[in-house]
């Protein structure tokens, strides 16, 4: 039997560059409203996880939206994309 570790997994240089500018797409979008999309960081099992901040700690827009279509969009740049988190910031 063979079994993939999360290594195996692990993205390229060209493909976190990618992925990091289809982020900055909905990044662009909510900096409009005062608000940011922070990438903070790919995982080993390729999730990725970013946090919002600014005016988008107390927007009412739908961040479960936000997360799926950041999350669309990343995996048609690679398959390998298990999961897109979105946290919410804290205020300073």
């Amino acid at each position: 039997m063979f079994i993939l570790k999360p290594r195996d997994f692990t993205l390229d240089t060209q493909t976190k560059k990618q992925i990091r500018e289809k982020i900055e797409l909905f990044r662009d979008y909510v900096r409009k409203d005062g608000g940011n999309i922070i990438l903070k960081k790919i995982d080993d099992q390729n999730n990725i996880h970013l946090e919002l901040d600014g005016a988008c700690l107390n927007c009412p827009v739908d961040k479960e939206g936000i997360r799926r279509g950041i999350e669309e969009a990343v995996k048609k740049v690679n398959g390998k994309i298990n999961k897109v988190y979105l946290k919410q910031g804290t205020n300073p």
